[in-house]
């Protein structure tokens, strides 16, 4: 971190740009998990055209609950 901080950067620019390649790569790590199970319960059992955008809807939120609980819980370490 303090090599980042020496570059003419915000702090908050800093901040935003790790919490988008941690989004990144829990959104691959979802995509990877996921996917494949939606896909199989979706073809393996009668289900609606509603459930496959909701599955895809849920491989977009689930990586953003963990980067936001991750974020809450930074925000105050990087003031100490």
């Amino acid at each position: 971190n303090a090599i980042l901080f020496a570059f003419p950067a915000k702090h908050s620019e800093v901040f935003y740009s790790k919490l988008a390649v941690f989004y990144i790569g829990e959104f691959s790590k979802s995509l990877f998990f996921l996917l494949p199970l939606f896909l199989a319960f979706g073809f393996l059992t009668p289900v609606s055209a509603w459930f496959f955008v909701n599955s895809a809807l849920m491989i977009f939120v689930l990586p953003t609950l963990t980067v936001l609980i991750a974020a809450l819980l930074c925000i105050p370490l990087m003031y100490l």
